[in-house]
């Protein structure tokens, strides 16, 4: 975005203004760094749990594990063998 130009036909002067107002709009750099990694979690997951997952704070307590493969994979074995309505 930045190399070619593509913040400007938003509207944009610099790219880091596009930067600034884009985080803004979206919850700021936490929420954003948040969802990302949010994202990277349920990318790790089984097809069968991604499901589950409604929201980002869903994976607040993985999101450290995405790390560390064998404890990821723990955590989703104990997932697996819990029933959930």
């Amino acid at each position: 975005m930045r190399d070619k130009g593509y913040y400007q036909d938003g509207g944009h002067l610099s790219f880091e203004a596009y930067c600034e107002s884009e985080l803004t709009k979206h919850g700021g750099y936490r929420r954003v760094r948040d969802l990302l990694s949010a994202k990277k979690v349920v990318d790790t997951l089984p097809e069968e749990l991604r499901v589950k997952i409604t929201k980002p704070s869903q994976t607040r307590s993985l999101v450290r594990q995405v790390k560390t493969l064998d404890k990821l994979e723990q955590a989703v074995a104990i997932a697996r063998s819990k029933t959930y309505s």
